[in-house]
């Protein structure tokens, strides 16, 4: 997924997440614990959301952050959080799809270093990261955040 049209999506999402929650960009941004003005640069498509912010995004408003991307047209979630880390389950995605890090860096344009990353201090990757790995290894957003359990 081009990274414009993810942000425009997500835009698109969160403007009528808050329309049907009857909810201003400040009562929104106070709900998910960040900066009125990361809201306002969201809505406008400049930035995505964190990782850490979008999993409170999806958690407060059960709804999916496939649908917010715009990679499904299923808007709510059953929310299953998963006990195991990020890194654990990119390791089961390239596993099952045959990849190597290398490859998978290649494919999303990713340095090595980031992915290594990921294992030592346990983080999520960048937004758009997530985006590309999504789309690599044929995951949603909501399992590669812990939100939901992998279904085939």
């Amino acid at each position: 997924m081009q990274e414009e049209a993810a942000k425009e999506s997500f835009a698109e999402s969160l403007r009528e997440l808050m329309e049907d929650e009857g909810l201003t960009v400040t009562a929104f941004a106070g709900n998910v614990a960040c900066d009125v003005a990361a809201v306002r640069r969201w809505l406008y498509g400049e930035h995505f959301a964190d990782a850490l912010v979008l999993v409170r995004i999806v958690r407060q408003y059960r709804i999916s952050a496939d649908y917010l991307f715009g990679l499904s047209d299923n808007k709510n979630l059953v929310l299953v959080v998963q006990p195991d880390t990020f890194y654990e389950r990119y390791c089961f995605l390239k596993r099952k799809s045959g990849m190597t890090d290398y490859a998978v860096g290649k494919f999303c344009n990713i340095k090595s270093g980031v992915i290594s990353k990921w294992k030592k201090i346990r983080s999520y990757p960048q937004t758009a990261h997530l985006l590309r790995l999504a789309e690599c290894l044929n995951a949603s957003l909501d399992y590669l955040l812990g939100l939901r359990a992998y279904a085939d």
